[in-house]
């Protein structure tokens, strides 16, 4: 008979194919890839093939030496030399401790006073008739004072908190059916939050394109963000700047009339830029004239007529875009556009007209002009 070809196959876990039992079988070994029996199974014919088994045999066996020289360098390597000692201090507790008491910062905030004429103007929202009483059961309490949340109810008359913690009579309020009851089986009351730089014109849009979007969408947009601030717990917001004139002033007379839902807002107008110095152009007011002629007397009087068309139009406060932002990638943070004559004509006509000023300052120099110019900066 004619030799036919050797065949060599590996079965994982030993199950051999249903073929023609061969004449020399070796016996079961463990696969080092696997751990699982494996069967080695040639087949031969003639006793011309027993070369081919030895061969098999001799390259196992070589494997094998290899593996072992390997198992060699493992064990017989060095042990890790320790680490020469630092001249720090290595066992640090770096947990912050716990503050308990009065917010430290209370006292710096009141500390900062502003003139009576620069106090913001007292809005009152229509639609809380001032006999109104809504009664809070079953809370937990943070009432923004530093204390640790504490078990109580809360009793509101008004606009007004009226009794925190403890409520006196409160068996008559709860049978009371003019009073409003809210159960609140042991969940968190917190008091209003504050946004102190808010954006109700910008956000939800692409900065780049809302100068573009129509009065009738952009105010539209407006309103849902001005809800869903309320509707996130703010209660009170401070407005950065408008992408249109009068978008802000519109939305924070519409709130207060009781037309939309939203917190009480201090309006704003659109930032006050330079030529050549606006962030996102299409929401910007610019200081008329040539850019050229911004360090001399005409810049001052361009700032104070702009100033002036911004209080003319209702804003609570007036905003100045000193500076560059990295984010827009085409006005570097370091860069300050106004110069100081301008800051103060800003600051002097804003004062005269009994309005604040905020500003966009991120340059070194622009914050040193709000600094000397005593108003603020973000």
């Amino acid at each position: 008979m004619a030799d036919e070809p050797h065949k060599l196959s590996l079965h994982p876990g030993g199950d051999v194919p249903q073929k023609p039992r061969s004449k020399f079988n070796v016996p079961r070994t463990r696969s080092l890839e696997t751990s699982q029996p494996t069967v080695l199974m040639y087949q031969y014919e003639s006793s011309t093939n027993l070369s081919f088994v030895q061969q098999v045999v001799s390259q196992q066996t070589t494997n094998l030496r290899n593996i072992i020289k390997l198992i060699d360098c493992i064990v017989m390597a060095p042990a890790r030399i320790e680490e020469p000692p630092v001249s720090w201090e290595t066992e640090v507790d770096s947990r912050p401790t716990k503050f308990k008491g009065f917010p430290r910062n209370v006292a710096t905030i009141d500390a900062v006073k502003f003139d009576d004429s620069l106090q913001p103007k007292q809005y009152e929202i229509f639609g809380t008739h001032p006999e109104s009483k809504i009664l809070f059961l079953d809370v937990n309490i943070i009432d923004s004072t530093g204390r640790e949340p504490y078990h109580g109810d809360v009793l509101i008359e008004g606009e007004k908190f009226q009794a925190v913690g403890e409520v006196p009579d409160i068996d008559q309020l709860k049978a009371d059916p003019k009073v409003r009851v809210f159960h609140g089986r042991r969940r968190t009351l917190i008091s209003g939050l504050g946004d102190a730089h808010t954006h109700f014109t910008w956000n939800g849009g692409d900065l780049d394109r809302l100068g573009d979007l129509g009065v009738e969408e952009h105010t539209l947009l407006t309103m849902r963000s001005a809800q869903c601030f309320l509707d996130s717990g703010y209660t009170m917001c401070f407005g950065a700047a408008s992408a249109k004139k009068r978008l802000d002033v519109v939305i924070r007379d519409a709130i207060n009339a009781g037309d939309i839902p939203g917190p009480r807002y201090l309006a704003n107008g659109q930032e006050i830029a330079v030529p050549d110095g606006e962030l996102v152009g299409g929401i910007t007011a610019f200081a008329s004239g040539p850019d050229e002629m911004r360090s001399v007397a005409s810049g001052p009087d361009e700032m104070r007529s702009v100033i002036r068309q911004h209080v003319d139009v209702g804003v609570d406060n007036v905003k100045l875009s000193m500076s560059g932002e990295e984010i827009t990638e085409i006005r570097s943070a370091q860069d300050c556009y106004f110069s100081d004559e301008e800051t103060a004509a800003c600051v002097d006509e804003a004062h005269k007209l009994g309005k604040s000023l905020c500003a966009h300052a991120r340059a070194r120099d622009s914050v040193k002009m709000c600094q000397s110019s005593s108003y603020r900066y973000e």
